[in-house]
């Protein structure tokens, strides 16, 4: 390389330099976000327990305090709606979830149920290591006709957890690399108990109890599961 070369490169190099030393000094200054992974730890506390906050059992206000005080949650992110009697909170991780806004609702001032959107990558394989084979699951359509899929609600009742998988667009499988990417938390109860706790209409109750299913395994959701799609679907009462 000729003397003049290196000095036509010598200030992007110089620059690419900078930016690299950048980076880095904003790494340190402000350190890593942090990703909780409390549901599969068990740190600090076991599910139906998240971060101090138990179902059945924290008030709303205790709730406000841990996830106005967390390292997991955006500063200034918590969103309150509602008042002691019903209400609900929302909130940011510091590293966005993929599918829903995690959330907690109260009734009576007491929590009784925690979504969590996951801002971490977990799969269902994973899932059954951690926590052992679903006592059931229900199947339920989900996107648009043009980009569709199928969301599979895993159910671990005795644990007070459920689990939701989604299935890549287009395909009509679980298996054990499919997403998981929202827990919901809620006080242990039996299962049909809890589906009919996460609905208020009698006939959406009645079909989601008529499509529930034990655990038999992965593979295609209408070989093991199912007849076919159309069962998925609430059928549409005449006028």
């Amino acid at each position: 390389m000729s003397r003049l070369t290196r000095r036509r490169f010598f200030p992007i190099i110089l620059f690419i330099v900078s930016l690299v030393a950048a980076f880095f000094a904003i790494r340190m200054l402000y350190g890593e976000p942090q990703i909780d992974r409390s549901i599969l730890s068990g740190t600090p506390c076991a599910i139906p327990c998240w971060q101090g906050i138990t179902p059945g059992v924290t008030t709303y206000g205790d709730a406000l305090k841990v996830l106005q005080g967390n390292a997991y949650v955006k500063q200034g992110s918590v969103e309150q709606a509602g008042g002691a009697a019903s209400g609900g909170a929302t909130w940011e991780w510091t590293i966005p979830s993929q599918r829903v806004l995690p959330r907690l609702t109260w009734s009576d001032g007491i929590v009784q149920e925690i979504t969590l959107g996951l801002p971490f990558e977990l799969r269902a394989q994973e899932m059954i290591d951690r926590f052992g084979q679903p006592e059931g699951l229900i199947a339920s359509p989900g996107g648009q006709p043009e980009a569709w899929y199928w969301i599979i609600d895993l159910y671990y009742p005795q644990l007070g957890a459920e689990f939701k998988a989604y299935t890549a667009e287009f395909a009509n499988t679980l298996g054990p690399a499919t997403e998981i990417d929202v827990a919901v938390l809620f006080q242990k109860i039996p299962l049909k108990d809890r589906i009919s706790q996460e609905f208020v209409k009698a006939d959406v109750i009645e079909h989601r109890v008529s499509l529930l299913r034990t655990w038999a395994g992965f593979g295609d959701l209408f070989e093991i599961y199912y007849q076919d799609q159309n069962e998925l679907f609430i059928p549409t009462k005449p006028r």
